[in-house]
Parts: C-alpha cells; sequence; structure tokens
C-alpha cells in the first residue's frame, strides 16, 4: 500500500497568494492504517494549517490533503477515503474531506468540536453555539447527507459527555443535570442533578451500561457516585475524595472515573506522593485495592478500561529510554544499537510518537529541525514524511474499523 503525492504544491503556493480559504487536495491512501501530520505555512496575515497523510505501511512522503486558516483538528476517519475535521478558522464548521476528489463540504456550520462521535453513519455534536445562533441542542448528522440531520433531544447541552452502543450521555447546560438520550427510540431521561457548585463533571458506563460512575468536584475535592441508569436512582455516593494535583500545573483537578468490572468502581484520588486508582465496590464505602500509577503531577489520568482488548502486534517493536551515561535512545527490540541517540535526557514534548500498536514510531526533529521521519516494525530504514518536523500527529485506523483520530 503506497500514498502517491499528488503535484498540489504548486495549488498550496497559488492559494497562499489568494484570499484566505480553506482547501482540500486529492491524496490517494489504502485501506491499512494511516498517519496525519500538523504542519504550517505562511499567509499574507499570519499562518494556515496544513494535514498531510499517508500510510503507516507505505513508502512515500506524506502527501498534503488540507489547508486553511487558523487552526484545525482531525477528528476522525469516516471510511476508506473520507475524514472529519474540525476547523477553528474559516470555516468554522465540522468538516468532510475527500481524499479521493479533493473536495470537502460543511458537515455542521459553527457546531462546537469539544466532543464528537461516531455511531454507524452519524455524527453526534452540538448544534452552533455562536450568539447569533445559540442552538445548543444535540444533533446527529448523516455525514453522507448533512441534509438529513436530526435533533437528538430537545435538552439545552454543555456537552456530550460520552455514546456508548445506541446510549448517549448528556450534560445539561451549565453542568446542572445529566441526561441519557436513546439514539435509536429518541426517549430521554433525567439520571441525576449536579449539586449546587459542583463541576467538571466525568462519566464512565459500566460494562453492562447499567450503571454511570459520575465524578465531580465539589469545593475542591471530588465527588464519586453511581447512578441506575434505568431507574434514574443513586447506587451509591462518595464524597470528599482528595485529587489535588501538583502545585506547579495550571490544570484545575478532575475526578476520573472509571469500572473494573460491573461490581467495582474507580477512580483517580491523590495519595501523599502519587495518583493512585482506587476501587471500590458499588454499594459500600469500602476500598478493596489501590494502584499507584504516577507522581502526583499536572492531571490525574482515567483509569484504564475494565476488559481492553490486547492489541495484536508484530516484533519488533520500539521503544525511548534515558541512558545511564546520560542523554536517551530510542530502539527497535531486538536490536543491539538504538536507532537515534538524544542528547537530552528528557525529550521535548511530541518529538516521538508512537502508533496505537506499537509497530511504528515517529521522529519530529524539533531540537535541529530537521525531517519527520516514521520507522516500521517491517522496515529496516526510517521513511522520510516531511521535510520539516510536524507539529502534531495524528494515528488513523484502518478503513475497515471506521473510528476517532488518535493524537500521540
Amino acid at each position: 500500500m503506497k500514498c502517491v503525492l499528488f503535484p498540489t504544491f504548486v495549488a498550496l503556493a497559488t492559494a497562499a497568494a489568494a484570499p484566505a480559504q480553506a482547501r482540500a487536495f486529492a491524496a490517494t491512501v489504502g485501506a491499512g492504517p494511516l498517519v496525519a501530520l500538523r504542519t504550517s505555512s505562511p499567509l499574507e496575515n499570519g499562518s494556515a494549517t496544513v494535514w498531510s497523510i499517508a500510510d503507516v505501511e507505505g513508502t512515500g512522503k506524506a502527501a498534503p490533503f488540507w489547508r486553511g486558516p487558523g487552526n484545525c483538528d482531525l477528528l476522525a476517519r469516516l471510511d476508506r477515503d473520507h475524514l472529519l475535521l474540525a476547523s477553528y478558522g474559516e470555516p468554522y464548521a465540522l468538516v468532510v474531506v475527500d481524499l479521493t476528489a479533493g473536495t470537502h463540504t460543511i458537515l455542521a456550520d459553527g457546531a462546537p468540536h469539544e466532543f464528537v462521535a461516531l455511531h454507524g453513519d452519524l455524527v453526534l455534536h452540538l448544534g452552533d453555539g455562536r450568539v447569533q445562533s445559540l442552538d445548543p441542542f444535540p444533533y446527529a448528522t448523516p455525514w453522507r447527507d448533512p441534509a438529513q440531520r436530526r435533533r437528538l433531544a430537545e435538552i439545552r447541552c454543555e456537552r456530550i459527555a460520552m455514546v456508548a452502543g445506541n446510549l448517549a450521555i448528556l450534560v445539561g447546560e451549565g453542568e446542572r443535570e445529566l441526561h441519557s438520550v436513546s439514539l435509536t427510540g429518541g426517549t430521554t431521561r433525567r439520571l441525576w442533578t449536579v449539586p449546587g457548585g459542583a463541576d467538571h463533571v466525568k462519566v464512565k458506563l459500566s460494562p453492562a451500561g447499567q450503571r454511570l460512575a459520575i465524578g465531580v468536584v465539589a469545593r475542591g475535592k471530588g465527588l464519586l457516585t453511581v447512578v441506575d441508569i434505568a431507574t434514574a436512582t443513586v447506587v451509591h455516593q462518595w464524597a470528599d475524595l482528595p485529587i489535588d494535583v501538583s502545585p506547579l500545573s495550571s490544570n484545575r483537578p478532575t475526578l476520573e472515573v472509571g469500572w473494573h468490572d460491573d461490581a467495582h468502581v474507580v477512580c483517580s484520588e491523590t495519595r501523599p506522593r502519587s495518583f493512585t486508582w482506587v476501587r471500590r465496590p458499588v454499594d459500600a464505602d469500602t476500598i478493596v485495592d489501590e494502584h499507584d500509577y504516577g507522581p502526583i503531577g499536572l492531571w490525574h489520568d482515567a483509569p484504564p478500561a475494565p476488559s481492553a482488548p490486547a492489541v495484536a502486534t508484530a516484533a519488533p517493536r520500539f521503544r525511548w529510554e534515558p541512558l545511564a551515561e546520560g542523554g536517551s535512545a530510542l530502539w527497535r527490540e531486538g536490536r543491539k544499537e538504538p536507532l537515534r541517540r538524544f542528547a537530552e535526557k528528557q525529550l521535548p514534548h511530541g518529538t516521538l510518537s508512537f502508533a496505537p500498536d506499537g509497530n511504528a514510531v515517529i521522529h519530529c526533529n524539533r531540537v535541529e529541525v530537521g525531517p519527520t521521519l516514521l520507522w516500521h516494525a517491517t522496515a529496516e530504514a526510517a521513511r522520510p514524511l516531511a521535510e520539516a518536523p510536524a507539529h502534531a500527529v495524528a494515528w488513523l485506523p484502518a478503513a475497515g474499523s471506521p473510528g476517532p483520530a488518535v493524537p500521540r
């Protein structure tokens, strides 16, 4: 599978001289996993965001497929040749890019981009929240036919917190209430009212989908609540949980929640020297397990999924580690010599990006401002993806399993 680079750089240069307008460009990709790079190019009054794409198992450089003013996030791969983007410039909208045709269509103008979910061919999002529109209602829009979008519920929302199967969890306007809505029948239910003064709502559905773990911050402490989805009743609640972060952090603390199994809820708390995942029975105050997962840092991590499937990986894989003699190195498993040595013991954020399955790694050479390189488990040599270091990297799944982009 190869990524063919179309002659679009002339078009890119021409667009730079014209008034700032977003453009899509054709790029040929295979059905396997993809990797996308975000870079920038100059405009007369600022800079443009440029996204390029390549097959992870290909041989060529990444081909540009989007250029537009303002920031732009790559959200998901919809099928083999269509991608979902959130454009924050012009247009300010959710956008679908057709890689084969080199065109883009507006999926939802002005739609907020904090959370967007996929449900089959539907993209779930909120309406246009700008003052002139003020449409904070949840919608389901078919990405193949945006004109057929429908409102999911007559509930003014702060955001769509999560989607699991045919159920969506909505955070009401001002984070005052939590609601569930069926994506097939459209029925809604008020699940819980957030206590006054509490905020930063986090939710996670139990493996069987019958209970909802809710984490909020109340007076600087964590409040953990488990609610029964069918009856909207509180199963149990735990208050005054310690959730401090490092004094050096600019992030407000949050209570990150998850599940060990249907009978045990998990949340991230602070212990004297560490962040700790704490496991409790859903109907008791006792603690059955504590697992320190890192020193007290900038933010809490969400607990791992209770039954996350093991990812199939092919040897050899890659790892990065500091060296005893100073500096650090990138290694391919099974090799005696490192692929690359670094003078720094701690690399700048984003220098290395590992594929979710561990079979590829990208080096963005921001220190020496060198090319962006990709190593793959099945190839001996590094493969240049771009002449300059990427600002961001996103890994996309194979076409047979459409899903969100994974920023690394």
